[in-house]
């Protein structure tokens, strides 16, 4: 295969990977299409990699961002002595959250990327 076929097929299992379907039904479904089990574990496996990568920095910007964002919101509400506040600092935890969350993708991505292909 070319190599942009192989990226258009990682881009095309990427996509399945995003509406749910998992790392063996995936694979099921290369093998059907004519992949012998080696290459369609390999194809899916690339595909995961990729498909966490994108999926824990994306969580760690949007946490970073809520985070920045309700840290200065309460700062404001804490100094205009509006008693709310404590609700923005929930808002921060949230970010917080879904920025080790993120890292924690990123680090299921480097031990999957140690296993052995699914066959």
């Amino acid at each position: 295969m070319e190599k942009t076929e192989f990226e258009k097929l990682i881009e095309k299992t990427i996509f399945k990977f995003r509406k749910g379907k998992t790392s063996i039904e995936i694979k099921n479904d290369l093998e059907l299409s004519g992949f012998t089990k080696i290459q369609a574990s390999s194809i899916s496996k690339e595909a995961y990699s990729r498909f966490l990568k994108v999926k824990g920095k994306t969580k760690i910007i949007r946490g970073s961002i809520w985070s920045t964002v309700f840290l200065a919101f309460s700062a404001i509400l804490f100094f205009s002595s509006n008693r709310y506040f404590y609700l923005a600092i929930f808002a921060i935890f949230w970010g917080i959250f879904k920025i080790a969350s993120g890292i924690s993708e990123i680090k299921l991505l480097k031990n999957f990327q140690k296993s052995e292909p699914i066959l």
